[in-house]
């Protein structure tokens, strides 16, 4: 089973934010809680045994890099735990306050089969890094949620950040950890609730002065040279790529990630892009999901699954457009 989407996320998962009555100061006043993965009875029963082992070695990695992401990339709050779901049910029993959670979930891309958080723990399968880099989302996505404690089994989250992998990797979690802080930082200093589309605008002109980098994986069959982007790029391997992120050298990274738009029959995947300053953690740029595309394809927005000369010329835009240029690729 799959949880419920977190209710302020029905239409565009990226723009998520509810700070209920509490300021960003408030927020960085509470703990936050990071949680573990541990072996789930429900999924152990379904693995044969070397399956289990692999299971037990992917919580074991997955595990180990949220606490190397967590110390190294989240700033918002001083105060921070890691715990496994068990323990964090011991806090809301004993209806403790002042924490914030961080957690991945995983959604079906079908929003009747959720069932509002009566499963934790992410769903493993042998194929799921297989399937993660065809980046097909048939059956579910994945996506981080901050969330009160007190509040997020209600299905209510602050802010929610779907991300490639179906089992996240490091890059993921760097990833969700710097967008959400990106949303809350600029918040506050702008005293506006900010969304990825306005903080994109207002640091557009950071491309001028930082290298971009692309993932190889992500590229088109097209060429992308200097004519479309006339700044300092680079195209690098998946490794290559983490390496710089992780070290917070002074370059850009592009996440094109899944985004399911719409309600009812025009409940539809998309692809979306969001550029993100690696030594600042800010967003620099922002791609949406194209309303026009998903309808044309049937509900697949395959236009913006990967970078094109398209969609690249649109990192230098402030305004964001609805439609973009179709791919060579498929």
């Amino acid at each position: 089973m799959f949880r419920k989407l977190p209710i302020v996320i029905i239409l565009f998962l990226h723009q998520a934010f509810l700070l209920a009555n509490e300021t960003v100061e408030q927020l960085q006043n509470r703990t936050l809680v990071i949680i573990l993965e541990a072996p789930q009875k429900s999924q152990l029963n379904k693995l044969k045994p070397d399956e289990q082992v692999s299971y037990n070695k992917a919580i074991e990695g997955y595990n180990r890099k949220i606490r190397e992401v967590g110390d190294k990339f989240w700033e918002l709050n001083s105060k921070k735990e890691f715990k496994t779901w068990d323990e964090v049910n011991v806090l809301i029993k004993s209806k403790a306050q002042g924490y914030l959670i961080l957690y991945a979930g995983n959604y079906s891309v079908d929003p009747r089969m959720n069932d509002f958080m009566s499963q934790k723990g992410l769903d493993f399968s042998p194929e799921i890094f297989m399937a993660s880099d065809k980046r097909d989302y048939r059956q579910f996505y994945t996506a981080f949620n901050l969330a009160y404690l007190e509040s997020f089994k209600k299905g209510e989250s602050i802010i929610s950040r779907t991300v490639t992998n179906l089992w996240p990797l490091k890059e993921d979690m760097i990833f969700a950890c710097q967008y959400i802080q990106s949303i809350l930082f600029e918040t506050k200093r702008t005293n506006m609730k900010m969304t990825v589309e306005s903080i994109a605008s207002s640091h557009n002109e950071q491309l001028a002065d930082w290298v971009l980098l692309l993932k190889r994986d992500l590229l088109s069959d097209r060429v992308i040279d200097e004519k479309f982007y006339p700044y300092k790029l680079e195209i690098v391997s998946h490794d290559s790529l983490l390496a710089k992120i992780f070290d917070k050298q002074k370059v850009i990274y592009v996440e094109v990630v899944p985004q399911m738009v719409g309600t009812g029959e025009a409940y539809r995947l998309g692809y979306e892009h969001v550029l993100v300053n690696a030594n600042t953690g800010m967003i620099v740029g922002y791609v949406p999901v194209s309303a026009g595309v998903l309808h044309a394809t049937a509900g697949h927005g395959y236009h913006h699954k990967y970078i094109s000369a398209g969609i690249f010329q649109q990192y230098l835009q402030k305004e964001f457009p609805v439609s973009s240029p179709k791919e060579s690729r498929e």
